[in-house]
């Protein structure tokens, strides 16, 4: 198990995301999952009746699909409902797969599966992941002045947009973000209009 486990590590660690951008700094699946989980942590610290468990179960595997797939862009991912259907389809069984050979059983599928459904743990999971994506257009664009991916900030404050809670501090995360989003897009539409 520990062999298998080390090679889902290293595979994780070796997919690049954001295939189609040149960043100045890469990250792998691995690091966006760790990055996943710690937001999800801090913020089901600050929720009572959260299981942390689940949580950190859910945020830890919701990409762990893409050590085969690889990390599929928004644009490819859904062009249609065909593509988006045979995309979930193959996701599916090589979730399947993976969970079989590195646990034996399907937890770890059935985790995966239910990553971002409408649980409190599965919203916080969803945040999470939209915070990644910010985090990497804020590191990319305010940290190395580099605009590759600034305007990932639009779909970003749109998927946070999409989500709906009745949780004040989610609510609160939520808005800090779009926010965040709205500033970043427009200082930088500010700075190349002044080109």
């Amino acid at each position: 198990m520990l062999l298998k486990m080390f090679g889902l590590a290293n595979n994780l660690s070796s997919v690049s995301r954001y295939s189609q951008s040149h960043l100045i700094k890469s990250e792998s699946v691995l690091e966006h999952s760790g990055f996943v989980a710690l937001v999800c942590y801090t913020i089901g610290s600050r929720i009572p009746g959260i299981d942390m468990g689940e949580l950190l179960s859910k945020a830890i595997v919701h990409d762990i699909d893409e050590t085969i797939t690889g990390d599929i862009p928004r644009p490819t991912r859904y062009a249609n409902n065909e593509i988006f259907e045979a995309i979930n389809k193959v996701e599916r069984k090589n979730m399947m797969f993976i969970s079989q050979s590195i646990l034996g059983n399907g937890i770890m599928y059935s985790d995966w599966q239910s990553a971002k459904d409408d649980t409190i743990e599965g919203t916080i999971v969803r945040i999470a992941d939209s915070l990644a994506v910010l985090y990497k257009v804020w590191q990319e664009y305010t940290l190395y002045n580099s605009n590759t991916i600034v305007d990932h900030a639009k779909s970003v404050a749109e998927s946070l947009e999409s989500i709906e809670t009745t949780e004040l501090e989610l609510e609160l995360i939520i808005a800090e973000a779009i926010n965040l989003c709205s500033r970043i897009l427009g200082e930088h539409h500010e700075n190349q209009n002044n080109k």
